[in-house]
């Protein structure tokens, strides 16, 4: 039989999208949300939308997206495994982009979470947790219940990856607490 790869349908989705925008943050705009699930993307796939952005981004004036093709960029090192570079293009990143500004909150706590995954893929999990636990604390602070779920989540996994049951089961059932009907985003993971 053939296989069939659900992702055509993203791509050809994305691609309407993006031919349907009217401007090139239009475009920009598509290409980075359609981004953000990177983890599952095709890495190829992953790869030419990332450099789409960047070049949409040089043409921007809009200093939000050109933010987030940056960290489109940190998560196409990030699915090469060039956690280096993720680490890099991200610390360039925060400088622009504080915890305490409601416009760009958002952007911060993804810089951060990848920062944290980036130390993880590398083994290097009492760096990812310097990270993850102040993040912990300013999305709790924020009411940010997704990313309070997403964080408890990676504190419960680096907790089992070091046969820390009794932590990781903590860190699990504070991420289950935080999930609602209206967000479950990273439900499955957790379970």
């Amino acid at each position: 039989g053939i296989k069939v790869f659900p992702q055509t349908k993203l791509i050809n989705s994305l691609k309407i999208k993006v031919d349907a925008a009217n401007s090139n943050d239009e475009k920009l705009a598509a290409i980075v949300a359609y981004c953000e699930d990177y983890a599952n993307i095709n890495q190829d796939s992953l790869e030419k939308y990332t450099y789409i952005a960047l070049d949409l981004a040089s043409k921007s004036k809009d200093k939000r997206l050109q933010t987030l093709a940056q960290l489109t960029l940190a998560q196409d090192y990030m699915k090469w495994g060039w956690t280096d570079s993720v680490r890099a293009v991200v610390d360039n990143e925060l400088k622009n982009n504080a915890v305490t500004d409601d416009a760009r909150r958002d952007i911060y706590f993804r810089l951060k979470k990848l920062k944290a995954l980036a130390f993880a893929a590398d083994g290097r999990f009492e760096e990812s947790l310097n990270v993850l636990y102040p993040l912990d604390a300013e999305s709790t602070k924020y009411a940010d219940t997704s990313m309070m779920g997403s964080t408890a989540d990676l504190i419960g996994k680096i907790a089992i990856s070091r046969n820390e049951l009794r932590e990781a089961r903590k860190w699990n059932d504070k991420a289950l607490s935080v999930f609602t009907k209206g967000n479950t985003k990273n439900l499955p993971s957790i379970f």
